[in-house]
């Protein structure tokens, strides 16, 4: 049995339907809904899309039909569209709302209307993309003019660089969308660029990050180099097919847009952005970059400006420290030396007794050690004082021929209690046969009192391992100057076993001002102030060092090539006197210890008179005649050089048949020694031995 319908009518319901649904501006679906055996929504089945849809989306219905929507449009799931529209489906509310979609590359914006139909809805939506690039446009135009007036605001806020520079890259984020974005300062001295500071979108981008603060060469960028030679904004829709993109040959940065930073012509710097896809800026964004890159510039000369003040103040600070402290070390000097002359007298008085007794006990080898033990221990403070005196004195520069294996010892006998109270290994390594060069003994042992401070400094911390400090001196080839040939150079080589310099330390070490010292510790002046001595003595210094192994300092200075005739002075030895000398001698000195031990050991020679003050011994040369006059230099109310001078004036006569010799313990003082230089008349300086005393004497009397 056949039973027929007529359904002509429905279907021209359902094609008048159709027209309707096609004929319409919007695009409209119907999905249904898709449940598990628990009656849950996990998906929905495409039922019905018009042509409007097909326009819009790019998809055709023949290929939806039937179809999930979440394998056919993934971007649901990832968006939460899914869960909205089982939302509406199970609470039978109306959803309006827009949101973008994206197909081929291609993105849309759209308007979007979802009701709920038996176990489904019916979606309809609205292409805005054009209103809402326009929106979006307006949006970005609002944010580049609010920039600007904040740029100018924070003008009258902060001047720190780091501050101004961090909010630039902040407020282009607003007006101009990237992965991301940095800001390239400009060295025009140099012709260096580096990246002065990136902005955090780096952290959520798949572009590599920028390396900071490196300098580079400006040449090795064509894209920078170009802005600057047409102070122009530069876009690269896609950097593929672009002949400038040459920088660091990065694939992953597929469009770049760049502004150069010109205030009055100077040229301060780079504003970059760049994006890992293709043709992502737009002409409306180079402009918009242009336009926020003057205000920028203002901001960024401004901080700039302020930071150099701010440097140039630290300096002075530093400067006005500095000053303080060689005020403090020229007192300290000053100390030193009256404590170093009322030292130098007993230390006199010692090593002469010790002589005297000497002469009492040489048949007693008991006595003889106790004695030279005492004349071995007032040597060696003798030793002490003069090297802290002639340390802390002030001198002018000097460049004379020296040994440098001297200055290297002179140092370490004044430092030697650092050295005994860090524990450490000091070891020489000193080439007897060195050259001679020609420097500044004080500059030098300056130097040398800084790198072996610094050793001590580096290894006081690690009480888990012997220190160790090793000084070398050789003749070699130098690692500075590769035209100077087979030893044109004296090398020193200061090496300890110490922590070793990282890296990042080491590009700065000589750097005036830089430290790692802690507040108070260090004034970031000791090792910028070697490197200027040894470059004034026509020399280089450098450093290598390894974390945990430790640190060498190499220093070369050029071999004298001038001819000096240096000859070894031979003690003039006393001459073995079998009857005394009718010679005879007034010694004059306000410490009556030190002159009673010269008498006593030159009667045995000389006829010998004393005068403890310079009134007494003006009398005694008016009323007697004297081969020598012995006088100590500082003397109470009429010093040694007052005296001298007032004899010559009340006795002319005797000025051309009597010697004169001065005895000091303050002959480093620089005027003490230029008085002494101008009456021409020969010095001693204590403390010294009998010997020393009478080969002086002998010198002076012997054509008598």
């Amino acid at each position: 049995v056949a039973i027929i319908h007529d359904i002509t009518k429905r279907k021209q319901t359902e094609h008048y339907l159709q027209g309707t649904l096609d004929s319409s501006l919007n695009g409209i679906v119907a999905l249904r809904s898709i449940r598990d055996e628990n009656g849950s929504i996990i998906d929905f089945e495409w039922l019905l899309a018009n042509k409007m849809s097909e326009k819009i989306t790019g998809r055709q219905e023949v290929d939806l039909i039937g179809k999930r929507l979440t394998v056919e449009m993934p971007g649901t799931l990832q968006e939460g569209l899914f869960d909205l529209y089982v939302q509406v489906v199970e609470t039978g509310e109306i959803l309006e709302h827009e949101h973008s979609y994206t197909h081929e590359k291609v993105e849309a914006w759209f308007h979007e209307v979802a009701i709920k139909m038996d176990d489904g809805l019916v979606i309809t939506f609205a292409d805005i993309s054009e209103q809402k690039l326009i929106a979006i446009a307006e949006q970005e135009q609002r944010a580049l003019a609010q920039s600007l007036v904040k740029t100018a605001t924070l003008l009258n806020q902060t001047l720190q660089l780091d501050t101004v520079l961090q909010f630039i890259l902040t407020s282009i984020k607003d007006f101009i969308p990237h992965d991301g974005a940095h800001i390239v300062l400009l060295d025009q001295e140099q012709q260096e660029v580096q990246v002065a500071h990136i902005c955090d979108c780096y952290l959520n981008s798949s572009l590599p990050q920028p390396v900071l603060n490196t300098p580079d060469q400006l040449a090795n960028h064509p894209p920078l180099m170009h802005m600057m030679t047409t102070n122009r904004t530069l876009l690269i829709p896609d950097t593929s097919s672009h002949l400038l993109w040459s920088m660091k040959a990065d694939h992953s940065i597929a469009s770049f847009l760049g502004s150069p930073i010109f205030i009055d012509d100077q040229p301060l710097g780079f504003l970059v952005l760049v994006s890992a896809s293709a043709n992502f800026f737009t002409s409306q964004h180079q402009e918009r970059l242009q336009a926020y890159s003057h205000q920028a510039a203002i901001a960024i000369r401004n901080a700039q400006l302020h930071e150099n003040v701010q440097t140039q103040l630290e300096q002075l600070h530093d400067a006005q420290a500095r000053l303080v402290q060689s005020e403090k070390l020229a007192a300290i000097g000053e100390l030193a030396a009256g404590i170093t002359h009322e030292l130098n007298n007993p230390l006199t008085s010692i090593i002469l007794y010790s002589q005297l007794m000497e002469m009492h006990y040489a048949d007693n080898s008991e006595a003889m050690q106790n004695i030279n033990q005492i004349m071995t221990q007032a040597k060696r403070a003798s030793s002490i004082v003069h090297g802290l005196l002639n340390f802390s004195r002030q001198h002018p520069t000097e460049r004379n021929p020296l040994q440098i294996n001297e200055v290297v010892n002179s140092t370490v006998d004044l430092l030697s209690y650092e050295i005994r109270a860090h524990n450490v290994d000091l070891q020489l390594q000193l080439d007897e046969d060195l050259p001679l060069v020609i420097g500044d003994t004080h500059q030098l042992q300056q130097v040398l009192v800084n790198l072996i401070n610094n050793a001590l400094q580096a290894q006081q911390d690690d009480d888990d391992k012997q220190g160790r400090i090793v000084i070398k001196s050789l003749v070699g080839t130098s690692q500075y100057n590769q035209s100077e040939a087979q030893g044109n150079v004296v090398q020193l080589t200061i090496q300890d076993n110490g922590p070793g310099i990282p890296p990042d330390v080491q590009k700065r070490i000589f750097d005036p001002f830089f430290t790692t010292k802690p507040t108070g510790k260090g004034t970031g002046l000791g090792l910028s102030i070697c490197h200027g001595i040894i470059n004034e003595h026509g020399g280089h210094i450098g450093m290598e060092s390894i974390v945990g192994q430790g640190t060498i300092f190499y220093i070369e200075l050029p071999i004298n090539t001038t001819t000096v005739a240096i000859t070894a002075s031979e003690p003039i030895s006393p001459p073995e006197i079998q009857n005394k000398s009718k010679h005879r001698l007034l010694c004059i000195d306000d410490e009556e210890t030190v002159l009673i031990v010269i008498e006593r050991m030159l009667s045995r020679h000389y006829e010998v008179d004393i005068a403890t003050n310079a009134q007494t011994a003006l009398h005694k040369v008016a009323a007697n005649s004297y081969d020598l006059l012995i006088c100590d230099v500082h003397m109470p109310e009429v010093d040694g050089l007052e005296f001298y001078a007032r004899w010559q004036r009340e006795q002319p006569g005797q000025v051309e048949n009597t010697h004169f010799l001065f005895i000091t313990g303050d002959a480093i003082n620089p005027h003490v020694k230029e008085q002494l230089e101008n009456v021409k008349a020969p010095f001693l300086v204590k403390p010294f031995g009998i010997d020393t005393l009478l080969e002086h004497i002998q010198a002076l009397l012997q054509d008598d």
